[in-house]
């Protein structure tokens, strides 16, 4: 006999409605909903740093930045990015975005497989959404996916920096894993 888990489906109205009522975090794939777990202190240090870098590029130009309290809305599939950029002024809603033009995703051994296909294969439908960063937690790494004309280019940056078009402007490597 199994003492699996059998969970129910539930409509993406039931678990945004359920969500804002929930303690913890969940995140929403086609009708299944999965809790989240917390992260480390290199995490939030690597988000902390990010936000302290990012931010005066996007509040330069108008944006929005958010971090992992905020979802992002796919189709029918729901994330928290570690970090998202949103810069449209149409994107209003107060508990859910739809138009980033920047995520950014600090992996861990136990996300890295969902950050790099699931979420990827998601984030990629977003129209407004000018690149994807997976920044490593446990090396100086950072991989980059950024749309280009007919598709999107890979690279990985070890050090120096990565021109973003969204926010316009520089992320310097160093200053993403400052004080680490």
């Amino acid at each position: 006999m199994s003492n699996a888990l059998r969970q129910s489906y539930v409509t993406i109205d039931e678990y945004l409605a359920g969500e804002e009522l929930a303690t913890v975090r969940h995140e929403y794939v086609d009708g299944y909903i999965h809790a989240m777990a917390g992260a480390s202190e290199r995490h939030n240090r690597i988000t902390t740093n990010l936000v302290m870098a990012l931010g005066p590029l996007w509040r330069a130009q108008g944006c929005r930045g958010m971090t992992s309290d905020m979802k992002v809305r796919v189709d029918n599939v729901v994330y928290y990015p570690d970090l998202m950029v949103v810069c449209d002024p149409n994107d209003t809603d107060p508990l859910v975005k739809t138009s980033p033009c920047l995520i950014v995703e600090v992996m861990s051994p136990s996300t890295m497989l969902t950050d790099r296909r699931e979420k990827w294969l998601f984030y990629q439908r977003i129209a407004a959404l000018q690149a994807y960063l997976l920044v490593s937690q446990d090396e100086r790494k950072i991989e980059t996916h950024r749309r280009v004309p007919g598709g999107w280019e890979q690279h990985f940056f070890y050090h120096g920096s990565i021109a973003l078009e969204c926010p316009k402007g520089d992320l310097h490597f160093d200053d993403v894993y400052a004080d680490l």
